[in-house]
């Protein structure tokens, strides 16, 4: 998958007077965006459920036993996706 600038690709089909149509193939063209994906906790394999609350810790750094309350929607440089699923 790759993120594209809608907005760049939309401002060129209008100088073409495409008015926003573009095709599948220059959808393809588009310039993409510097971005990267990110692992939410609630999908995350180091992200676990404290006692069946709405409380969610990090076991990454479980060895410092140290939990680390986290939000379901939050994220970091270490999330990895539960079971290798990919978008």
């Amino acid at each position: 998958m790759r993120l594209i600038d809608a907005d760049a690709l939309i401002e060129s089909a209008n100088e073409f007077e495409a008015y926003g149509y573009v095709s599948a193939f220059e959808i393809s063209l588009a310039p993409t965006v510097d971005a990267v994906q990110v692992v939410r906790c609630k999908d995350c394999r180091y992200c676990e459920r404290y006692n069946d609350s709405d409380i969610y810790y990090c076991t990454y750094f479980e060895n410092n036993y140290m939990l680390i309350p986290k939000p379901d929607y939050g994220y970091c440089s270490r999330g990895e996706r539960k079971d290798d699923e990919t978008d």
